[in-house]
C-alpha cells in the first residue's frame, strides 16, 4: 500500500507540473523555453531542505548515493559519466525521461508506448548482458582496490570542506538564485500551472515518500526488474530440471526470484496520472495541448530514446529522479556528475537533431 500511495502521488505531480509534455521537454533542451530548470531547481531545493527538516525531527533519511564504477577504468565515477551521457541522449531524444514516461502513458501521449517498450528493452539487455559482464569486469580487475581506497568526495559538503549546514544553505541559495533569473528572464511556455509550483508538488511528493515509505524517489530501477523477470523466466526451464535432480534447493531457488516494487511503483504512477487527469482535467490539460506535442519524436527514434534511457540510467545507479530529485536533494557529488553529464549530452543531442533537421528541409 505505501508503494501504491507514493506512486500514484508521484504520479500525479508530475502531471500537476506539466513536465509530462515533450514540447517542454525538448524546448529546455534546446535551451527555448526554460519551465523544466524552474521545476527541477524548485523540486531539488524544496526536497533538500524538506529531507533535512524530517531527519532533524527524526526519520531515517537514506544517505548520499554512492559513485557507480563500470570497472573499465581506475575513475570511480566512470558509470555516472558515461550512464549519464547515454541517459541524456535518450532523453532528447525520446523527449521523456525514465520516470516522466509513465504520466505520458496515462495522458495519452502518442510516443509514450514506444518509449517504454525501448526502455523495457534496454532494461532486458542490462540485465541479461551489461550488468552480467561489469560485474565481471570488476572482480577481475586488477585496479578494483585502487578504485575503492581513492573514492571521491561523496557530498557537496565533503568537496568543498564545508559544514553539512553551511553547504545546505549555499546549496539552496544557489538554487533559489537559478530559479529567481529563469523565471524573470529567461522566456517561459504556457503550462497548466507556474514551474516553480509544479516542483513544490514534486517536492511534497518527495515528502511523502520518505515519510510513507522510507525511501526517495526514483523510477528506473523498474526496467532493471523487467529484465531481471524475463531473464529469471527464460532460465525457468534449467531451473526446473535442477530442482528435480537436488529439491532440497526448490526453496532457495524460490527465494532467487527478482523483485517487483519498482514495477509496482511504476504503475501506480500510472494510475496516479491516470487519475487526476480524469479528476482535474484542467489541470492536467490545457488549450496548448497541441502546442505540447510539438517535440515529439518519431516511434522509431522514442523507441531508441527508451532504451538508451533505461540502460544510460542503470549504469549511472540512477536516473533524472533519482539521481536529480533525490540525489541531488541529498547533495550527492554522483549525483552532481550524473547531471551534468545527463543535460550535457541532452543539449548536444537536441543541438545535433536540429542541425540535422535544418539540413534535411534544405535539401528538401
Amino acid at each position: 500500500m505505501d508503494i501504491l500511495i507514493t506512486g500514484s502521488v508521484f504520479g500525479a505531480g508530475l502531471v500537476t507540473s506539466g513536465m509530462y509534455q515533450p514540447y517542454l521537454l525538448s524546448s529546455q533542451f534546446a535551451l527555448t523555453e526554460w519551465n523544466m530548470a524552474q521545476t527541477f531547481f524548485t523540486a531539488t531545493g524544496c526536497g533538500a531542505l524538506s529531507l533535512e527538516i524530517l531527519y532533524r525531527l527524526g526519520y531515517a533519511v537514506p544517505p548520499p548515493r554512492s559513485w557507480s564504477w563500470t570497472g573499465i577504468t581506475a575513475c570511480a565515477m566512470d558509470g555516472n559519466i558515461i550512464g549519464g551521457l547515454i541517459l541524456g541522449a535518450g532523453m532528447a531524444l525520446s523527449a521523456s525521461c525514465p520516470g516522466m514516461v509513465f504520466p505520458q502513458l496515462a495522458l495519452g501521449i502518442p510516443t509514450a508506448p514506444a518509449i517504454v517498450a525501448g526502455a523495457s528493452v534496454g532494461g532486458i539487455f542490462w540485465a541479461a548482458v551489461l550488468r552480467p559482464c561489469m560485474e565481471s569486469r570488476r572482480k577481475r580487475s586488477a585496479i578494483a582496490m585502487t578504485v575503492k581506497s581513492k573514492q571521491p568526495e561523496t557530498t557537496f559538503a565533503d568537496a568543498l570542506g564545508m559544514r553539512h549546514t553551511t553547504a545546505l544553505l549555499c546549496f539552496e541559495a544557489v538554487l533559489t538564485s537559478l530559479v529567481m533569473v529563469a523565471a524573470t528572464t529567461a522566456s517561459t511556455a504556457p503550462a497548466p500551472v507556474h514551474p516553480v509550483v509544479g516542483g513544490l508538488v514534486i517536492g511534497g511528493a518527495q515528502i511523502v515518500s520518505l515519510v510513507v515509505r522510507g525511501s526517495l524517489l526514483g523510477a528506473s530501477t523498474c526496467y532493471e526488474q523487467v529484465g531481471d523477470w524475463i531473464v529469471w523466466m527464460a532460465k525457468a526451464g534449467y531451473r526446473k530440471q535442477e530442482q528435480e535432480k537436488q529439491p532440497q534447493q526448490q526453496q532457495q531457488q524460490q527465494q532467487q526470484r527478482p523483485g517487483t516494487s519498482a514495477i509496482l511503483f511504476a504503475a501506480a504512477m500510472v494510475a496516479g496520472a491516470w487519475l487526476l487527469a480524469r479528476l482535474r482535467p484542467e489541470v492536467a490539460l490545457f488549450e496548448g495541448q497541441q502546442q505540447a506535442m510539438l517535440g515529439a519524436p518519431s516511434p522509431a527514434t522514442a523507441f531508441a530514446g527508451g532504451l538508451l534511457m533505461a540502460v544510460g540510467s542503470r549504469m549511472a545507479g540512477g536516473c533524472a529522479s533519482g539521481h536529480g530529485i533525490s540525489g541531488m536533494a541529498l547533495m550527492s557529488m554522483s549525483s552532481l556528475v550524473t547531471m551534468a553529464s545527463v543535460f550535457a549530452a541532452a543539449m548536444g543531442v537536441s543541438k545535433l537533431t536540429a542541425i540535422v533537421d535544418m539540413s534535411r528541409g534544405s535539401y528538401m
